[in-house]
């Protein structure tokens, strides 16, 4: 944690004290599609026999833009391409590889991604994706992300090692039901944001702190 100053690595040390998990060998991934000539496969509007894919810059904090691109999936014509069940799991998340924040959609539609927008499906028994989501998306995982990394790419190797609590079930739901509601736009992600810190017991100073590196 070479960027990180005593009080950081306190606030760090913290969080990885409680007890937790990690993604590291609970997870599936996949890269986004590599077309080899995005100009001749991927339209910048619809098409017949075309679906929507989505880039980086089309990836937001829990949900998905309105998609910029359209592409005809043919897997065989592409220069590169992850398993197709990848694509098309049930719920994945998708995040943006070039970025220096976290950025986590949540997909339960089976949507396709070019290589700036790559794809973690979680598998820990009884951990919703969505609550991995909640986290990843926090201002308190930014802070994590940027201390321990400092990173202007998001790496399967950063992803892994972040830390997922072992809270009980009725927090699960509550913050499951929570990013509903913000996909919905019925709830801001502040709310997430502070639920997340008071369940980690931070102090009001270590809350300001966080939120002003975020700014």
């Amino acid at each position: 944690d070479i960027h990180a100053n005593v009080f950081d690595s306190a606030i760090i040390d913290k969080i990885y004290n409680i007890p937790h998990t990690v993604l590291k060998n609970q997870a599936d991934w996949a890269l986004g599609i590599v077309t080899g000539s995005n100009t001749r496969y991927v339209s910048a509007s619809p098409k017949t026999g075309y679906e929507e894919v989505y880039k980086g810059k089309d990836i937001e904090r829990v949900i998905l833009r309105k998609p910029s691109n359209y592409i005809q999936f043919v897997p065989d014509k592409f220069q590169q391409v992850a398993p197709i069940e990848k694509y098309r799991a049930k719920e994945k998340l998708i995040y943006r590889f070039i970025s220096k924040n976290l950025v986590f959609a949540y997909d339960n539609s089976q949507k396709l991604t070019l290589n700036s927008a790559n794809i973690v499906i979680p598998k820990i028994t009884n951990y919703p994706i969505k609550v991995i989501a909640a986290f990843f998306n926090s201002s308190l995982y930014q802070f994590i992300f940027q201390k321990k990394f400092a990173s202007i790419k998001v790496l399967r190797s950063h992803i892994e090692h972040l830390p997922l609590p072992l809270w009980g079930k009725r927090v699960f739901n509550e913050i499951a039901e929570m990013v509903d509601k913000v996909i919905q736009s019925e709830l801001s992600s502040d709310i997430i944001d502070n639920y997340i810190m008071d369940k980690y017991s931070l102090s009001t100073e270590e809350r300001n702190y966080i939120k002003d590196f975020n700014k």
